[in-house]
């Protein structure tokens, strides 16, 4: 169980130390943003034997792909060359002409289970449990595996760009699970069971002694539009296990598919007497304390992509917990 307060203590460091580092670490601003999402992992993996301590945190991504994404063959590797052309028109980075050099890899990876990612904050009208929403997360991976890294020329850009070794960018996509099949979560169009969200590398992770900083693109074509994240992975070793602090804050600024959805309750008299009016805008009421806990009203987005005020039906409860 994870506590708001916690989530918005978190918001705040890693706005904080996004501040920190060079470059264009940022999410958008609050009067830009029409939903957003908290990720964070928690689980603890054992230590990979040979040089990747880390490998155990991740999956092979076959079942990823086959299982949850249900792709054949053929799919795959359709969605492998978009990577590989993705990697190589924004980073100049040749994944197969790597591989030939023995510079670099191309792998399918999935996050494993074990990590424990969920989600929280979501703006659907499906209440968040309090052990977060379950998420599959894969996709493709490119890594540069030169110890003296690598020099590339940006055919867009022109720019001649070095990338150190272990650099690492993706291609990607997040599977949330919002509800089950028979829960419609009392409205009129609830959301997919599965929202699904395509994602890649935006920039260059940053290191520091304890952790890396990443920056994330979700593309358009995602439930809730084009969004931008901020994240940070400070894990914890041991001598057999590493416990891994995942942190991700997504913010969305513009309207995708979800605004199509009806998300008024199945009861509502407004609805029956067909005087619903999907234009009105209306603020959020603050969070207040009560004895289940903190109480929330998380916007959501209405079919002009306007904030709604959420019902009292759809109240996200976060109940004060004890610490993770």
């Amino acid at each position: 169980m994870i506590s708001f307060q916690f989530v918005i203590l978190i918001q705040l460091v890693l706005t904080t130390l996004a501040e920190e580092f060079p470059g264009n670490f940022n999410l958008y601003s609050p009067e830009h943003v029409t939903a957003h999402i908290f990720l964070y992992g928690n689980g603890s993996v054992p230590i990979a034997e040979g040089p990747n301590p880390f490998a155990n945190n991740a999956l092979n991504g076959t079942e990823f792909m086959t299982k949850h994404q249900q792709w054949s063959d053929e799919t795959v590797e359709l969605q492998r060359q978009n990577a590989l052309s993705f990697w190589r028109e924004e980073y100049g980075l040749d994944g197969e002409q790597l591989m030939k050099e023995g510079k670099g890899v191309v792998i399918q990876y999935q996050i494993s289970p074990a990590v424990n990612e969920r989600a929280y904050m979501m703006n659907t009208p499906c209440p968040t449990p309090p052990e977060g929403h379950e998420v599959v997360d894969g996709g493709f991976q490119l890594f540069v595996t030169d110890p003296n890294g690598v020099e590339v020329i940006v055919a867009k850009t022109g720019e001649t760009i070095f990338y150190a070794f272990q650099t690492n960018l993706v291609y990607s996509w997040m599977r949330i699970h919002v509800r089950e099949a028979d829960d419609n979560c009392g409205v009129m169009e609830p959301p997919p069971e599965w929202i699904i969200l395509r994602y890649q590398s935006k920039g260059l992770a940053k290191w520091t002694t304890d952790a890396i900083m990443f920056e994330l693109e979700f593309i358009g074509e995602n439930y809730f539009g084009t969004g931008r994240s901020l994240g940070m992975s400070a894990p914890v070793l041991s001598e057999t296990e590493i416990t891994n602090r995942l942190l991700n804050y997504v913010t969305f600024n513009s309207t995708g598919p979800e605004a199509m959805f009806d998300h008024s309750p199945i009861d509502s008299a407004s609805d029956k007497e067909g005087k619903r009016d999907h234009n009105q805008q209306e603020i959020a009421s603050p969070s207040k304390e009560t004895d289940r806990g903190t109480e929330v009203n998380l916007p959501r987005v209405s079919k002009k992509g306007m904030f709604l005020n959420a019902v009292k039906d759809e109240k996200v409860s976060q109940e004060t917990s004890k610490e993770l």
